[in-house]
């Protein structure tokens, strides 16, 4: 009996298990079909989000079309120039998704020139899709192709702001723009700067020596301090940095020499190291070099416009101010007509600076730096030999005498035929434009 009773203790246990595990069996599976269920119904809302959007899509693909094509006959009468931000680095896909091939990466501050806007639909409820621009930039001498997402790129172009306020893309993406007035960027090397580490930021959020603006906290904190002062002061000015890649040390020991760095006779015998020609100019000395070189030593507001980009926003850069700024000068409007056209200075530049997408400003501003009052021989078109040529940025007018300057000037402008003043801008405008702010190199800095 005793044999028996235990038994049937030991059938009972035995049943229990059996039950839980047929409980527990069941419970599984039940989870299960219900992921699957979700996982069923997950699918089918994407694919009718999907078919949704795709239906979208080929109702507006006339005015996507359209928009389209408007962009590119933008691109084709002035390069549309934008920045890399506000991501440290970003890749450069072969299509417009994120899971096609990665044909290269750009650092923040990097230039592009934009050439098309399209729009991936994604599966997400919250949005359309994502915007894509199609762009076209340079590492090196070499032009690459590729997509970056727009949310990644900012730019100042006025006439691009506007098509992309008023395109279908725009707005079924539901996204917004940053429009700054004012964009300046700043070099980053990848070693740290002398004393870099010593110094702190006052005033902002103090949290990581922040200053609770989302451009400045990009930069070493070293720099906070200063741009704080100047975002404080005009509060429309974006600060980009831009990660050269450059070893400090190596980049100060690679302008030492050959003539690359130098300073004029009137500067103080402490920033020279030996003539470089007859007496106007010598060779900078290592200390001179490190300090023009430190970006944060032109953080102020006589100095910043050095790291201002030098392309074209007509919002900032208008006629009347560019006139204005010409008008203590030899290009005055007042004295007449520039020579063998029948424009003023003004009128020369703003129109030239527009076409071409460069700053009238920058235009005018190295035109002065290089001219001065405006008497040398180059802009004379008298010289013998050279009558009616012009050189107004000295474009090639190198040489370690004055003859031999003048001469090397001048024989590029008959080469390029820039007999007139208006010609002479446009050719430099054209040798400023290609060599230097497509490439990366888009600031006086």
């Amino acid at each position: 009996m005793e044999k028996k009773a235990k038994m049937r203790k030991g059938e009972s246990a035995m049943y229990k298990r059996r039950s839980y595990v047929r409980g527990f069996s069941i419970v599984m599976l039940m989870g299960i079909l219900a992921v699957f269920f979700w996982q069923s119904m997950v699918t089918r809302a994407a694919n009718a989000d999907r078919k949704m959007k795709q239906e979208i899509l080929d109702a507006n693909s006339e005015q996507i079309a359209s928009d389209r094509e408007a962009l590119a006959a933008i691109s084709m009468e002035q390069e549309i120039l934008a920045v890399v931000y506000p991501k440290i680095t970003v890749n450069v896909f072969q299509e417009p998704h994120a899971e096609s091939n990665v044909v290269g990466t750009l650092k923040i501050g990097a230039s592009v020139m934009i050439r098309d806007l399209v729009l991936e639909a994604t599966d997400s409820a919250d949005c359309f899709g994502t915007l894509w621009n199609y762009v076209y930039y340079y590492v090196g001498d070499t032009g690459y192709w590729g997509y970056i997402e727009a949310a990644e790129l900012l730019t100042v172009d006025e006439r691009y702001l506007e098509w992309k306020e008023k395109a279908v893309l725009t707005s079924l993406a539901q996204m917004t723009f940053a429009e700054p007035r004012f964009l300046v960027s700043f070099p980053r090397y990848m070693t740290a700067l002398p004393q870099e580490s010593e110094n702190t930021v006052s005033g902002g959020d103090q949290g990581n020596g922040g200053t609770g603006y989302e451009d400045i906290d990009l930069f070493p904190i070293s720099y906070r301090q200063a741009l704080l002062n100047l975002k404080q002061a005009h509060p429309t000015w974006m600060f980009v940095p831009y990660e050269t890649n450059l070893d400090w040390a190596a980049a100060v020991a690679n302008e030492i020499g050959d003539g690359k760095s130098l300073v004029h006779k009137s500067l103080a015998d402490c920033l020279k190291e030996g003539a470089y020609d007859e007496g106007s100019w010598f060779y900078a000395s290592e200390e001179a070099l490190k300090y023009y070189m430190d970006p944060r030593n032109g953080l102020t507001e006589d100095r910043i416009f050095q790291f201002e980009l030098l392309s074209f926003n007509g919002s900032c850069q208008t006629f009347e101010a560019l006139d204005a700024f010409l008008g203590n000068t030899f290009m005055a409007s007042a004295n007449g007509n520039a020579p063998g056209t029948v424009m003023t200075y003004s009128r020369i530049i703003h129109a030239i600076g527009e076409e071409k997408g460069v700053s009238p400003f920058h235009l005018a501003a190295r035109i002065y730096q290089e001219q001065g009052q405006g008497t040398s021989p180059l802009i004379s078109g008298t010289v013998p030999g050279f009558e009616g040529y012009y050189n107004y940025m000295n474009i090639r007018a190198s040489g370690k005498t004055q003859e031999e300057i003048i001469y090397n000037g001048l024989s590029y402008a008959k080469q390029e035929n820039w007999y007139n003043a208006y010609y002479s801008i446009e050719g430099g405008t054209e040798i400023i434009s290609q060599n230097y702010i497509r490439r990366q190199q888009d600031t006086l800095y």
